[in-house]
């Protein structure tokens, strides 16, 4: 259900290693990433370490060229700068659906310059072990699979 702020019985937490993707090309394509970026992102380790304490969470995004923090509280908007989500700082709203952990951009501020307004969400769940990320920027989806190390 959407809007849930109270945590379902699902453990995000741990250093997740990066594993495979679904149509992440086809996604940085559509999200207008050059092809010398795309073939850069598509080569990099990413590493996600998820701190998970009740309705806290902390995302860092690991990888050899820098790392990416992201702290917010379920139910807050917060600021967020990440490409995926387009140029500039968003509002973003963190909630559970189901056993999702999904992130949204609040549609009526997209950044100065990003005018495209389309959905973009990151969901974030765990499907046989797996931490399992699908991307969606519009009707485009993809998805990530991290392994648990």
């Amino acid at each position: 259900m959407a809007g849930e702020t109270t945590a379902p019985a699902v453990d995000l937490s741990g250093k997740w290693q990066l594993d495979r993707n679904e149509n992440f090309d086809e996604f940085l394509k559509a999200a207008g990433f050059a092809w010398i970026t795309r073939k850069l992102i598509n080569s990099v380790t990413t590493v996600l370490e998820i701190g998970q304490d009740g309705d806290r969470f902390t995302i860092s995004t690991n990888t050899p060229v820098g790392v990416r923090v992201t702290s917010f509280t379920l139910g807050r908007a917060y600021p967020e700068t990440n490409p995926m989500f387009g140029d500039g700082e968003h509002r973003v709203l963190a909630e559970w659906e189901g056993a999702k952990l999904v992130q949204r951009v609040v549609p009526d501020t997209a950044s100065i310059g990003d005018v495209d307004e389309v959905p973009r969400t990151f969901e974030r769940e765990i499907v046989n072990g797996e931490l399992v990320v699908t991307i969606r920027r519009g009707d485009v989806a993809t998805k990530r699979y991290f392994k648990k190390l």
